[in-house]
């Protein structure tokens, strides 16, 4: 071997022998995977049980080292292009079971990314199930599933956390979780933290991508104006003289309810609260007959408002989005 490549494979050695072991490092594993310099010793069959990419990737005829700089205690090296952190919680969650046997536990959202991409990427379909049964729980395309989640219980509330299921999702192709996700980023978020970004766990800092950007704040005014004339449109003092409100009991009392509702809803500045509940405390002041009329108007208004969600971001209707 000339001196050059002596050197060459010196190096190489080293580079191997500075790799950082990682869990999980099962000492009678029988292969090793390396991503950025961290090192994780597992079983092939574990791997190979869960992902049609390793099984096959297995089967391949493995080149035989030609010397120990090649092993890792006598166990091959696989070099990944994933990140360690993503690799590292897939391989924990295959090998110690951790975050999948949790139930409806909330799990923090890079270990939903992480078993999104891996996932998708080695065909390992019950990680890719988990991420995908929470992502969809926290970013329904129904409005009945909408109205009977609980936000952020199955994904650990942090800030920055829609902004990050819309990157998430844009990464992944999975357009179906994108009309609520960009919708609270609208709902959640001030126009200047849309545009700057905020300050996520660990104080990391999240932002959309220029053309979400972009669509945030042009959907947000559009939502505005068209929740005016839907969701809220039972608000709208122009309603106190027409057919919404004709069996009102004490005509002047409701509209002024409903005036001062308003303003305290909306001003200053208004916000994206088009797929809102009804709240109890909006009854006060107006009769029955307004209450029941205001009840059914905001719930055909939330209806119409979520039938065009999608377009308000310039995506396909719901019907499309769930054929992606």
């Amino acid at each position: 071997m000339t001196e050059p490549a002596a050197k060459r494979k010196r190096a190489e050695g080293s580079t191997l022998q500075q790799a950082i072991q990682s869990e999980p490092w099962l000492k009678d594993g029988n292969i090793v995977l390396e991503a950025e310099g961290n090192q994780f010793r597992v079983h092939r069959s574990i791997l190979a049980n869960h992902s049609s990419i390793f099984e096959d990737m297995f089967a391949m005829p493995q080149p035989s080292a030609t010397n120990e700089s090649e092993l890792v205690e006598g166990c091959p090296v696989v070099k990944l292009s994933d990140t360690a952190a993503d690799l590292q919680y897939v391989l924990k969650a295959l090998c110690y079971r951790s975050y999948v046997a949790l139930g409806l536990t909330p799990i923090p959202m890079p270990v939903v990314a992480a078993f999104l991409r891996l996932g998708k990427k080695y065909d390992i379909g019950i990680l890719h199930a988990e991420a995908v049964k929470r992502l969809t729980y926290e970013c329904p395309s129904s409005l009945e599933d909408f109205d009977k989640l609980e936000f952020w219980s199955m994904i650990e509330t942090e800030n920055g956390l829609p902004i990050e299921i819309v990157r998430l999702a844009r990464e992944t192709d999975f357009p179906s979780i994108l009309p609520i996700a960009l919708y609270c980023c609208c709902r959640c978020y001030t126009a200047p933290e849309i545009l700057k970004g905020v300050k996520g766990k660990g104080g990391k800092h999240v932002a959309l991508s220029s053309e979400d950007k972009e669509t945030c704040i042009v959907a947000n005014q559009r939502i505005i104006r068209a929740q005016a004339e839907t969701t809220f449109a039972w608000m709208n003092p122009g309603h106190s003289s027409g057919s919404l409100y004709r069996f009102c009991r004490s005509v002047t009392l409701c509209a002024s309810a409903r005036k001062d509702l308003l303003c305290r809803t909306f001003l200053p500045l208004p916000r994206s609260i088009a797929l809102d509940l009804w709240e109890v405390e909006w009854e006060d002041g107006m009769c029955d007959l307004c209450v029941d009329d205001a009840k059914t108007s905001h719930n055909e208004g939330r209806q119409k408002m979520w039938n065009d969600l999608p377009t308000f971001f310039n995506l396909p209707g719901w019907a499309e989005l769930l054929k992606l």
